[in-house]
């Protein structure tokens, strides 16, 4: 199912975060110190608000115009795509959040 809420947070990813806002390389130490779980926890947190706007402007793309506002604001975030492929994960994600427990709704959203 697709998830509509900010996921919950473990004390130990909650603790991460605040030694994040102290140390910039406390996020690489808990990855080379066996905690990757924990790390890409905090991270995914910390880039909620982030991700959230992403899907909603390739869920907005409506064209091959649209598309050239949508790398403007996003090149350098995410790897590039062919336009025509962006207008194809933007239709197949509109049809997930239409119907979220849908056949291969996970292969969309991953």
């Amino acid at each position: 199912m697709v998830q509509s809420k900010k996921p919950k947070l473990s004390s130990r990813a909650r603790k991460l975060l605040q030694e994040i806002s102290v140390d910039n390389f406390a996020l690489l130490k808990a990855v080379f110190s066996g905690h990757a779980d924990v790390a890409e926890e905090a991270l995914l947190l910390a880039t909620y608000p982030e991700r959230q706007r992403l899907l909603v402007d390739v869920a907005n793309l409506r064209d091959e115009k649209a598309t050239l506002w949508f790398w403007k604001k996003w090149i350098g975030w995410i790897r590039p795509e062919r336009n025509r492929d962006l207008i194809q994960i933007s239709d197949e994600l509109r049809t997930v959040w239409r119907r979220p427990e849908s056949l291969g709704s996970n292969r969309v959203l991953d």
